[in-house]
């Protein structure tokens, strides 16, 4: 997975993570609990994927707008 893709992920899972939060709402609170912990999770692998992007020398670049 290219290190530009990785960034990209990086911001999105947690924003999609965000309203799979807010679909699960506050009468189901266990699924909830997993959106939250599938997010971090997933969020934790593309940062440290990142990081070994990073100190193998690349410098991905995002231009969003």
């Amino acid at each position: 997975m290219s290190a530009n893709l990785l960034v990209v992920l990086a911001i999105a899972v947690p924003l999609i993570g965000a309203v799979g939060i807010a679909v699960a709402g506050h009468h189901r609170p266990n699924i909830r609990e997993a959106v939250t912990l599938i997010t971090a999770a997933g969020l934790a692998v593309l940062v440290g994927s990142l990081f070994l992007e990073f100190t193998a020398g690349a410098r991905p670049e995002v231009r969003l707008v």
